[in-house]
């Protein structure tokens, strides 16, 4: 039986394997080898141990104000064409995640969902869905606010490097965007994109510029640079 750990305090907890994992305690730390977090919900603060492999999706935030520290390692999916998610966050608040670490081979790598006040921080986000599923990106920012991606290697991913649909405050700053079919895709306003190296992909950014600040980025290498 595979087991997981809760570390709280100075005592450490073993309970089996997360057939449905309950609610622990707010800010304990949950180390897991290697696949036992695959397709749970988490409720408190996390920091990887060990990379997970998945065979369906990764990780999914079941409560606010969590941060999830990839601490180095990886989390990968199964294949890049089912319809799976490395890391999901829907209708949350106040949550962080930290590199160094990679998500990879998801039909989605991170979905951003309904939520306020997230931050994706020094994150792989590569070679993750097909340019035939809509929904294969890299990063899905999706009706949210004060959302901001910072530092992270965005690449090679199957549609959209990051979408940004319905939000506004979402701040993209300081990314290596590139070999994506777009870069970035926007249909939204109240956003910034500042000093972003986008290179290599098939459109550098999709959609209006209207109404957003694009400012310092360096573009470079993309078959077209701006595309409707």
């Amino acid at each position: 039986m595979t087991c997981a750990m809760l570390l709280l305090g100075s005592s450490l907890v073993a309970f089996g394997a997360l057939a449905g994992p309950s609610p622990a305690p707010r800010g304990a730390l949950l180390l897991a080898p290697s696949s036992d977090l695959c397709g749970k919900t988490i409720f408190v603060d996390l920091e990887l141990d060990h990379d997970l492999v998945c065979a369906g999706n990764g990780i999914t935030v079941g409560a606010d104000g969590i941060e999830i520290e990839l601490n180095g390692h990886s989390i990968t999916g199964p294949s890049r064409g089912p319809p799976t998610r490395g890391i999901t966050i829907a209708g949350r608040t106040n949550v962080e995640i930290e590199g160094p670490g990679t998500v990879t081979n998801f039909r989605t790598g991170i979905v951003i969902s309904s939520s306020h006040g997230v931050s994706v921080e020094k994150v792989t986000v590569a070679g993750n869905g097909l340019r035939a599923f809509a929904d294969g990106d890299g990063i899905r920012i999706l009706a949210s606010t004060d959302v901001e991606v910072e530092k992270c290697t965005i690449a090679d991913n199957g549609n959209d490097g990051i979408q940004i649909a319905s939000s506004t405050g979402v701040e993209l700053e300081k990314n290596k965007i590139s070999g994506n079919v777009n870069g970035i895709a926007i249909a939204s306003v109240g956003n910034e994109i500042e000093k972003n190296k986008i290179t290599g992909n098939t459109c550098g950014v999709k959609g209006s510029r209207d109404g957003n600040e694009f400012e310092h980025n360096h573009y470079k290498d993309n078959v077209a640079k701006f595309c409707a």
